[in-house]
């Protein structure tokens, strides 16, 4: 049986089928929220973990036992936010439902705008620890991941140079383009603009100084 091959001028191209399930995912690094601290029911539960943690009998040396110790401290603090979180969240969606029942009745009595009084406090005081969380949430952002820099503001540094950059001077009545001789104009201009003065300075050879002897050094020692 004959086989025949077959000439062509054209490249074999391969093509790969890219993994949708793989995705690079940029590593992050866990913020402790160290308002936690001030809450003692948190307090109490990281004692009681850190007890377990020494009683574990199947931890065999202190690094390990250390690494443990801080991995369920992050997965609680995690859960705690999160629960914290939900119910602040209630308590504000309540507040608005409260107030917003005493507004609508027709007649306010001094109980009910004491009430109001002081679910408006209680909601204020929600919004400042949000608004608080989300500054911090923020900053930690900005430290971790830094201020990317966009095309307009590189155009506009681009502008600013080229604004302040000198072109054309005048050097001896004559307008010069040159930057070789505007550098070295600027240079001579600069060097005798802030080099010391000889005219202004004092002469020292020609000041006759009054020079203490010792009786007079001996009254003013007294």
């Amino acid at each position: 049986m004959s086989q025949f091959l077959l000439l062509t001028d054209h490249c074999v191209i391969k093509t790969l089928k890219p993994d949708i399930n793989h995705r690079h995912t940029q590593k992050n690094y866990w913020k402790f929220n160290a308002d936690l601290l001030n809450v003692d029911e948190y307090v109490r539960a990281v004692k009681a973990l850190l007890v377990e943690v020494i009683n574990d009998a199947e931890i065999d040396t202190f690094c390990r036992r250390w690494e443990y110790f801080k991995y369920k401290v992050r997965s609680l603090s995690i859960k705690f936010s999160k629960t914290r979180s939900n119910q602040q969240r209630e308590h504000e969606i309540k507040s608005f439902q409260e107030i917003n029942e005493y507004y609508r009745k027709a007649a306010l009595s001094d109980e009910d705008g004491a009430n109001i009084l002081g679910l408006q406090t209680r909601l204020d005081d929600l919004l400042s620890k949000r608004a608080r969380g989300a500054y911090v949430r923020s900053r930690a952002k900005w430290i971790e991941q830094g201020e990317k820099d966009t095309s307009y503001f590189f155009g506009l540094e681009r502008r600013r140079q080229e604004k302040n950059k000198i072109n054309t001077l005048k050097v001896n009545n004559c307008k010069c383009s040159d930057p070789k001789v505007i550098s070295e104009e600027m240079y001579q201009f600069f060097s005798k603009l802030y080099s010391p003065k000889e005219h202004l300075l004092p002469l020292l050879r020609e000041i006759v100084y009054q020079a203490l002897f010792y009786p007079e050094i001996s009254l003013l020692s007294t």
